[in-house]
C-alpha cells in the first residue's frame, strides 16, 4: 500500500520508533502481552528491511477515572525527542535530502521547520481521517492514505 502512496519517491532508508513498554505490576499479563507483540512487529519490520529504533517508554500511572475507580493509564514519552532529534543530524550531517515523516505529532514541528530551513523537503504522511492541519502547513508537502487505500489492504 505505501509503495502505491509514495510512488515515484526513492526511500534508501526506513525507520520505525517505538517506546520501550515498562511492566506494571498490576497489569502483568497485558504488558507481558504487549511486550511479546512489539517483540514480533520489531523482527517482521527488520526482515522487511526497515530499522526499528527504541526511543523512550511505555509507562503506566496508577489514577482515577471519573468515577473515582482506580485505573492505570499508560503514557508514551521520549519517541518524539528521538525522532526530531535524528532529523536534524541527519539533516545537518548531509544524510538526507527528502525526509517522508508518517506522524501526526505536532511537537515534531521545531524539527520540521529545521530541515525547511536547511533547505530540506519534508513530507507529511497521514490518514485521511486524522490529518493533523498544523503538520500540513509546517511540512513542503502533504500525501494522504485515503480510508479506501487502507480497506483495499485489510485482510482480516
Amino acid at each position: 500500500m505505501l509503495d502505491q502512496v509514495l510512488s515515484g519517491i526513492t526511500i534508501n532508508e526506513s525507520r520505525y520508533y517505538a517506546a520501550k513498554i515498562i511492566i506494571h505490576p498490576t497489569t502483568l499479563d497485558t504488558s507481558k502481552r504487549l511486550q511479546e507483540q512489539q517483540r514480533q512487529l520489531k523482527l517482521r519490520l527488520e526482515k522487511a528491511g526497515r530499522k526499528f529504533i527504541v526511543a523512550g517508554r511505555v509507562r503506566g500511572q496508577d489514577t482515577k477515572d471519573a468515577n473515582g475507580n482506580s485505573v492505570v493509564v499508560f503514557k508514551e514519552k521520549g519517541v518524539d525527542v528521538q525522532i526530531g532529534v535524528d532529523m536534524v543530524s541527519l539533516a545537518a550531517d548531509g544524510l538526507v535530502d527528502i525526509a517522508i515523516l508518517a506522524s501526526s505529532d505536532s511537537d515534531l514541528q521545531p524539527a520540521i521547520k529545521e530541515l525547511v530551513r536547511r533547505g530540506k523537503e519534508v513530507i507529511y504522511l497521514g490518514f485521511e481521517r486524522g490529518l493533523n492541519k498544523g503538520m500540513t502547513y509546517t511540512t513542503t508537502r502533504t500525501m494522504t492514505i485515503r480510508d479506501s487505500e487502507v480497506l483495499a489492504h485489510y485482510h482480516p
